[in-house]
């Protein structure tokens, strides 16, 4: 038997990117490619136009209809757009799509499952006559140092250039405490954001922490 120091551990996440700068249109070029892989909201490679919005100058359009895409199609495994008519010539293009991520810098990650379990006692016993089973309770927190908007923006990037504020959306984060090598095992949380902190002390480092509140946890091997 053998421990573990924690810094082994990695933990991914589904990353929403939000207006990426995808190229410039020159009347001619219809696929363009993306700086990732372009996933679902629970980290999967889709295909999904719907999953990928696109803007010309700012303009959106219609998936499908003015483009399709493909999550991984592109030059190095990154996604693909393709148009159905070339954007024009100076046509700035951008695109908003999740990708599945390493969150990095991560100082520490807690992750906390609970039954809530309350003994009922009969009157004269000290031992319990039966234990009742609560609420299951899954929380995952994460710290680390303030390097970056990644985790911020992540907690907080509800916001779409079309609909305004969004609800907070399902994903999975996966843990690894003995790292990824095959056979090691894997954690996979299923929740949403629910608080982000940030705390800067006067003689000390800034921090960041967020806090998942889960759905289910599904315990397998990498």
């Amino acid at each position: 038997m053998s421990s573990t120091k924690g810094w082994q551990g990695v933990v991914k996440y589904s990353r929403r990117v939000v207006l990426e700068a995808v190229g410039l249109g020159d009347n001619s070029t219809t696929e363009f490619d993306l700086d990732y892989e372009a996933d679902d909201e629970l980290g999967v490679i889709t295909d999904v136009a719907t999953k990928c919005e696109v803007f010309l100058d700012g303009v959106l359009k219609t998936p499908t209809t003015d483009y399709t895409l493909d999550g991984d199609g592109g030059a190095a495994s990154v996604g693909e757009i393709t148009f159905v008519a070339a954007p024009s010539t100076d046509v700035v293009i951008t695109a908003s799509y999740y990708t599945y991520a390493v969150i990095g810098y991560v100082q520490s990650v807690g992750m906390t499952y609970g039954n809530n379990v309350e003994a009922v006692y009969g009157l004269g016993s000290r031992l319990p006559i039966e234990l009742k089973e609560g609420n299951v309770e899954i929380t995952l927190s994460m710290e680390k140092c303030f390097i970056d908007l990644g985790l911020i923006s992540t907690v907080a990037h509800r916001i779409s250039a079309l609909r305004g504020w969004l609800a907070a959306e399902l994903f999975d984060i996966d843990l690894y405490p003995k790292g990824t090598t095959g056979g090691n095992p894997l954690l996979t949380v299923r929740g949403k954001w629910n608080t982000h902190g940030l705390s800067m002390p006067q003689d000390g480092l800034a921090m960041d922490t967020a806090e998942l509140i889960g759905k289910t946890i599904t315990v397998t091997t990498v």
